[in-house]
């Protein structure tokens, strides 16, 4: 949408700008419609921020100013529903539902705090916001003011309908509850400071919600396209996320194909996003490339369906480009492809270790290239269990052996994309294990070959790995190899290697001190040369706890006396590591002489 046939349809809005009390006073509810996202604001963001208009409008009036502020909490876009007679009216939310529900939540609140303080006039004014007294017996939810979408129905109900705010059971913590514990905290406090003003204050308050507290309302007419008006709203720059618009579309369209929306929605998205919101919201990532996980599926996933590379911006557009590109796809394999995707890129993201291929996917995720996540999704839904895990040694290898030889890792995105187009079109008479080995094998440029075994065991030997590789990457290469060695002969005791170790320097970084030259050697010598050239490489490096490392610190290798701590007898006292076993067993020490 452009900005002429922007405002041309904000011109075509009825615009009322109102008080809360105008807002809820007539019976009538506001339905926050299915596709819309769960309930999202917190204390720091929007709570607080609400509670601060409201208290110094209220204040106003409490000192007795003479010009007495209004105060405008923002707008609401509604759409007017076809109701039949005898049915209460309803309006549907386009856009304002967090801060529709929220103020319903404060009113809720307000009105039980003066209840408790025994101010019955205003506790009676805001109770009369929260409720629609004479409702049809068919519509029992008809009594709230509010309705949430579905997956935040039943934490409403129990929130609005508990006595006093005593709110217990499954929806105790949720953010509803929370919400209404940190309104009602702040207005008890808020009443009470003089007893003899508690009535005073809490007839302000109402008042203020009655005729200060304003929101600007516009109505559109039933049939405007409120899709477009909702994108136009929210796809520019607010906190909604691009999955969350991407749900309205789907449900949308599935309207106007006259498709059951319902059963699309609860048998295809509540359990797998609306029900697990605070997975899908969390903020993954590290410093500025920080964002909902949601938008890294979102991501991973039309990258899969479009084969090309598919930025972290504008991923709404880009989903309509999907949907451009499978143009006959229908509305219901669209929520199913994007359900199953889900589940995989979860299994991904949160692999069982306890299964073959969650063990191997938890290696590939401790290595952190998510850019080969789309091929992963993809893959997942052709090959079989035991080729899947194949390929996810293949990759393993290909990764450690170019991190090993110190090959750019940059370009990564686009080969995973070829590979996975390689795979989809690839030669049918083998089998994918055997592609993804000849695509890999394929190349010699710099930025996506496979090492070989002789240019692999030359860097494994002389690389200061130490030095060259983030601590996460070289542990997880110490964790694999400490791994393989409790599996080979098949007879050492099979437990999980912990996470949390740390790399020790068998032979310290700085080994001047305790590790004394041969007689006669200088400092800058072959011996020491030698020494400063191995200190960081792969042999030189074990795991070991936290505890146990600030003990080794910089100790020699053997004792000279009896109070002598060294590092021989420690780790052979304390270290399970089979990395350390055949170093300890040397009664000469390690060999770096």
């Amino acid at each position: 949408m452009n900005e002429s046939e922007s405002q041309e349809l904000a011109g075509n809005m009825k615009h009322n700008y109102l008080s809360v009390s105008s807002l809820f006073a007539q019976p009538g509810q506001y339905v926050v419609p299915l596709f819309q996202r769960p309930y999202v604001w917190t204390e720091d963001e929007q709570w607080r921020p609400l509670w601060d208009d409201i208290r110094r409008a209220a204040e106003d009036t409490v000192v007795g100013k003479g010009t007495v502020r209004s105060h405008f909490l923002g707008s609401v876009v509604l759409e007017l529903q076809h109701t039949p007679t005898g049915h209460l009216a309803t309006r549907e939310i386009i856009d304002g539902q967090q801060r529709l529900t929220t103020l319903q939540l404060f009113l809720k609140a307000a009105a039980d705090s003066a209840a408790a303080s025994g101010a019955t006039l205003a506790a009676g004014q805001l109770g009369d916001l929260v409720r629609n007294r004479h409702v049809p017996e068919h519509d029992a939810n008809g009594r709230f003011k509010v309705w949430p979408t579905e997956a935040d129905q039943s934490a409403f109900v129990a929130v609005m309908d508990a006595a006093g705010g005593a709110i217990s059971g499954e929806f105790k913590d949720h953010s509803f509850a929370m919400a209404y514990r940190y309104f009602a905290s702040a207005i008890e406090g808020w009443l009470k400071p003089v007893p003899s003003e508690t009535a005073k204050r809490a007839d302000a308050l109402s008042g203020a919600l009655h005729q200060q507290i304003r929101l600007m309302a516009l109505d559109i007419d039933p049939g405007e396209d409120a899709q477009v008006i909702f994108e136009t709203l929210n796809a520019r720059g607010t906190p909604l996320l691009p999955l969350d618009l991407v749900k309205n579309w789907l449900l949308r369209e599935a309207v106007r194909q006259k498709v059951d929306f319902k059963k699309l929605y609860d048998n295809h998205w509540r359990k797998s996003f609306d029900l697990e919101i605070e997975y899908w919201r969390e903020e993954v990532g590290r410093g500025h490339a920080q964002r909902p996980r949601a938008d890294l599926f979102l991501q991973n996933f039309l990258t899969m369906r479009l084969h090309e590379e598919v930025g972290s911006e504008r991923l709404y557009y880009r989903f309509l480009d999907d949907v451009a590109k499978h143009r006959g796809e229908a509305t219901s394999a669209r929520f199913e492809v994007i359900e199953r995707n889900a589940a995989v890129f979860r299994e991904i993201d949160e692999p069982d270790e306890d299964t073959d291929i969650g063990w191997r996917l938890a290696r590939i995720k401790e290595l952190d290239f998510v850019t080969a996540n789309p091929f992963l999704m993809s893959l997942r839904s052709i090959a079989k269990d035991e080729e899947y895990a194949g390929v996810l040694e293949i990759l393993e290898s290909f990764i450690v052996r170019r991190l090993v030889c110190e090959l750019s890792t940059r370009g990564y995105g686009t080969l995973f994309v070829d590979l996975m187009k390689a795979i989809v079109d690839g030669d049918s008479a083998k089998t994918i294990r055997e592609q993804v080995v000849d695509f890999l094998l394929r190349s010699d440029a710099n930025a996506s070959r496979w090492p070989n075994d002789v240019e692999f065991g030359k860097a494994w030997d002389e690389l200061p790995i130490y030095d060259k590789l983030v601590r996460p990457r070289l542990r997880f290469i110490l964790r694999a190899l400490e791994e393989r060695m409790r599996k080979a002969g098949g007879l050492t005791e099979p437990f999980a290697v912990p996470a949390k170790l740390e790399i020790e320097h068998i032979m310290p970084q700085s080994w001047e001190a305790n590790w004394p030259l041969p007689a006669g050697e200088p400092l800058n010598g072959k011996v020491a040369q030698l020494r400063r050239q191995i200190v960081h490489t792969i042999g030189n490096l074990t795991l070991v706890t936290k505890k146990l490392n600030l003990t080794l610190s910089n100790a020699a290798w053997s004792k000279d006396t009896e109070d002598t701590p060294c590092k021989r007898e420690t780790i052979k006292a304390y270290s399970l590591m089979m990395l350390s076993k055949d170093i300890i067993n040397q009664s000469i020490g390690p060999k770096i002489k």
